[in-house]
């Protein structure tokens, strides 16, 4: 029979056992072995909490509708009326559309700053696209009033009724200055270019300065009825006749009057007084006017 052998291990000081003593049952004491410098036990990590996802919010949106709305109104209205004069003032009000967008940036950024933003490039772009669009718009609207041949028929016009009123007027001691105003409407292929050819839906527009005072507006108007007879407009109807008198920068009273049409032109000197405009100086720290 085998006897269990045992040897010592000088380094430890701890009995080993021998090959055979580990299969006859021979326990053996596991020394734990050393950890490396610097390292720590570190527990397994627990269940993170969820994050509540950030809300987006996109910036341009707002503008772009009120681009869409604006846009359609107008487009409704000019097929209903046929005004192109509606289109001309609303594309010199374009320029408030970018106004709006920036009103919504500022507005974003400062009421929702937790939020992430995001900038609606298409809403930008159809803003910058209406804009442009006003701007064709306002430049065929000065080539529509300004076009070729407009202007020179109009001031030909002017000057052939001045020379009118002149020949009619002259003498007359009680006016300072005679103006023409000519607008001559439609396309630039059909401009008139005598007063003779004038249409119903062009506008001429007359201003007469008065010179002296007047005590009050029945006078004025007196004087304004015999100018007004005098001045022989013919069968144009368009014509309107403004007068003018007084100076507030003297002291004086100013008097205005227009005459609209030949209804008003045959009203008599005590009904044209009603139709008077009176502009009375403001008194001054003493009162008096």
């Amino acid at each position: 029979m085998m006897q269990n052998e045992t040897w010592m291990d000088i380094s430890s000081g701890i009995p080993q056992p021998s090959a055979g003593d580990t299969a006859a049952g021979w326990e053996t004491e596991k020394t734990p072995s050393p950890e490396p410098a610097g390292y720590t036990e570190h527990a397994a990590p627990g269940p993170q909490p969820l994050q509540k996802p950030q809300r987006v919010r996109r910036v341009g949106s707002f503008t772009m509708g009120v681009a869409l709305i604006a846009c359609g109104v107008l487009v409704l209205l000019f097929l209903l009326f046929h005004n192109m004069e509606m289109l001309f003032t609303a594309a010199k009000w374009s320029p408030v559309l970018l106004i709006l967008l920036g009103v919504e940036v500022l507005a974003s950024n400062f009421l929702f700053r937790k939020d992430k933003l995001k900038y609606d490039f298409l809403s930008g772009f159809f803003c910058l696209c209406v804009i442009g669009g006003s701007l064709l718009l306002s430049a065929g609207s000065v080539v529509y009033e300004y076009g070729e041949g407009r202007y020179e028929a109009e001031a030909s016009i002017s000057q052939q009724i001045s020379d009118q009123c002149y020949e009619q007027l002259q003498g007359t001691q009680e006016i300072s200055s005679l103006s023409v105003h000519v607008s001559l409407n439609g396309g630039s292929r059909d401009l008139p270019q005598t007063y003779q050819d004038l249409r119903a839906y062009d506008d001429v527009h007359i201003d007469v300065r008065l010179v002296g005072q007047d005590a009050d507006a029945q006078a004025f108007a007196q004087r304004c009825k015999a100018i007004s007879d005098r001045l022989d407009t013919g069968n144009l109807s368009l014509v309107s006749v403004s007068f003018y008198a007084g100076n507030l920068d003297n002291g004086q009273a100013e008097y205005n009057l227009t005459i609209h049409d030949r209804f008003q032109k045959e009203l008599s000197a005590e009904q044209l007084a009603e139709l008077v405009d009176v502009t009375q100086p403001e008194p001054d720290e003493e009162g008096t006017v």
